[in-house]
């Protein structure tokens, strides 16, 4: 039979062993609700893109000069180039041009063979001049004038001209703050109508939108150009050519610049 004490030590580990057993079962629940529904899973993400555009004119362009010519001696040949170059660079200094904007882009001496392919007959020599003018009132046309002077030194090919933008990058990085502006103000709004709950962003891909290049402008600018290297007969009247237009439409470029900002739902 057994004694007090002994029911009383029974009783208690009955006890123990129930509150053990339910503590095992909620445990046991709770790190299954952890894997089947876990606070820490990744939560789902809400994109939105922004834009902003504006049109912008050049302010600044460069120029493209060259001069091919020939000859059967290749000292002759680069003491006649080095005179072209050095009246052409005299000359575009002159019309107020900073001599630091103008640099010798090719210069490049080639065999010419004869007709059977055999024996060397000249030798052909190619420049180009570059040119550079920043920040210029280009409505003026100050195009007109470089080419005029430079053909008139000899340098007499207008390989091309290209207007474009000095400060670009600022005028991408206003665009850049427009356009997550405008990807705020539309996830805000998308947000309201769908009843969703936006969190922190986490994170901003910057791009996809239309660049600003530059702008090519190509014509028969190199023959009117080596017109105005010759000069007009006495006959003809007067043989000054600054009056002859080379007229370059500038025009505007739209810059496009989009952003996606992605935020974190709640």
């Amino acid at each position: 039979m057994l004694t007090p004490l002994v029911k009383d030590i029974g009783k208690f580990v009955l006890k123990v062993a129930v509150v053990f057993a339910f503590s095992l079962i909620f445990l046991v629940t709770v790190n299954m609700g952890n894997l089947l529904f876990p606070n820490n899973w990744p939560k789902e993400n809400f994109a939105v893109q922004g834009s902003a555009n504006t049109n912008v004119s050049p302010d600044s362009f460069s120029l493209t000069l060259g001069r091919t010519i020939r000859n059967a001696n290749t000292i002759r040949l680069q003491e006649q180039a080095d005179k072209i170059i050095s009246d052409a660079r005299a000359a575009l200094v002159a019309t107020g041009l900073e001599e630091s904007n103008i640099k010798i882009g090719s210069y490049n001496i080639y065999p010419v063979y004869s007709g059977d392919g055999n024996e060397i007959s000249n030798y052909e020599l190619m420049i180009t001049m570059e040119i550079k003018v920043e920040e210029t009132d280009l409505a003026n046309n100050p195009t007109r004038n470089l080419i005029n002077e430079a053909a008139k030194a000899g340098m007499g090919e207008v390989r091309g001209v290209y207007f474009y933008l000095k400060d670009y990058e600022k005028v991408q990085r206003e665009l850049e703050s427009e356009a997550v502006r405008d990807a705020k103000e539309l996830a805000t709004r998308r947000a309201d109508e769908s009843g969703l709950r936006l969190g922190k962003v986490v994170n901003v891909i910057y791009g996809g939108g239309q660049g600003y290049y530059p702008m090519p402008y190509s014509s028969d600018a190199a023959v009117r150009s080596e017109m105005l290297a010759t000069p007009a007969p006495d006959d003809a009247g007067s043989s000054d050519t600054t009056s002859t237009e080379n007229n370059f439409p500038i025009g505007e470029t739209e810059v496009t610049q989009t952003v996606t900002v992605i935020y974190e739902t709640l």
